[in-house]
């Protein structure tokens, strides 16, 4: 499995990033990942966490913004930073961290609580909107809030 679909998929996004740096753009990598609610007997006191290296003052930035939108749409979810992970454990954002730049490369990890996933009572689609909506008004701020998707 490691290497029929987790090794292709890592080399072609480290690919893409490649490409868009050598070509002078920067890149925002948003990787997205489910945390369960209870790990070894301890319930984990968040609905998302926005993971960023706190030393990359624009991905720290960038959490900050995201998550100030994020409570605009839905001001009863629990945000936290770095939680329930450090930003800076060992994974694919950290190894691209070493890679890029600060101004080549900015990536963040947003941890959503599986326990939206798992009851349907607790607005799992309402979740996937208001993420969805959220990183679109920070990345097109000139669309606004509720703006129509374009085709892509």
């Amino acid at each position: 499995m490691i290497n029929n679909i987790y090794k292709p998929y890592r080399d072609q996004v480290e690919g893409i990033i490649h490409d868009f740096v050598m070509a002078d753009r920067r890149v925002l990598h948003v990787a997205v990942h489910t945390f369960t609610p209870e790990l070894d007997g301890i319930e984990r006191d968040a609905d998302i966490g926005l993971l960023y290296d706190p030393k990359r003052k624009p991905e720290a930035e960038f959490a900050r913004k995201w998550k100030k939108l994020l409570l605009e749409q839905d001001e009863s979810l629990l945000v936290r930073f770095n939680y329930p992970y450090l930003g800076i454990s060992d994974g694919f954002p950290t190894y691209l961290r070493r890679k890029f730049k600060d101004e080549q490369y900015m990536g963040i990890e947003i941890e959503v609580n599986q326990k939206f996933i798992l009851d349907k009572q607790q607005g799992w689609e309402q979740l996937q909107q208001t993420i969805k909506s959220s990183l679109q008004q920070l990345v097109h701020p000139h669309r606004g809030y509720g703006a129509k998707e374009e085709a892509a």
